[in-house]
């Protein structure tokens, strides 16, 4: 076998190419995910992946607003709670923006085989839960205390 140069020069170049296109991808990578998050990515059991801080902040007020709690008593009863009844809402303390400047935009690629699940801060008023739920708090037999009964 003859050494010829020009067969390596050509895998070199294909091997260069290769790398180059390699690294203009995860450069585009980086920058598209340095203003949106990292694919499986959820916020309070939201999916955001490659949502941008708005579209996600928008979503999450959307999902908070169409929250509905049930309750069910011991007699199997249940209770609906809507968001709306109980001033139930998504906090802009800890925002979508705050939350996708934390996230490392180097790493995306390992993001396709690892998912972030981060929790969403909600408020609600608890005089209105527990005016939603007076009758089903007012249905219950009151506790006994125990006690140990000797006479017998």
């Amino acid at each position: 076998m003859k050494f010829n140069p020009k067969e390596h020069i050509a895998g070199f170049a294909i091997a260069a190419a290769i790398l180059v296109v390699l690294a203009v991808v995860y450069i585009f990578g980086c920058v598209f995910f340095g203003s949106r998050f990292l694919p499986n990515t959820v916020v309070g059991g939201v999916d955001v992946s490659y949502s941008t801080a708005a579209e996600a902040a928008s979503t999450l007020e959307q999902n908070t607003g169409s929250y509905t709690l049930t309750v069910t008593d011991l007699n199997e009863n249940t209770y609906d709670l809507n968001a709306s009844d109980i001033d139930f809402s998504y906090t802009d303390d800890y925002t979508a923006a705050d939350v996708l400047s934390e996230q490392n935009a180097l790493t995306w690629p390992v993001s396709f085989f690892s998912s972030r699940d981060i929790g969403l801060v909600v408020t609600y008023d608890p005089d209105a839960v527990k005016n939603e739920l007076s009758g089903l708090l007012n249905t219950g037999t009151e506790p006994v205390n125990a006690y140990l009964d000797l006479s017998r």
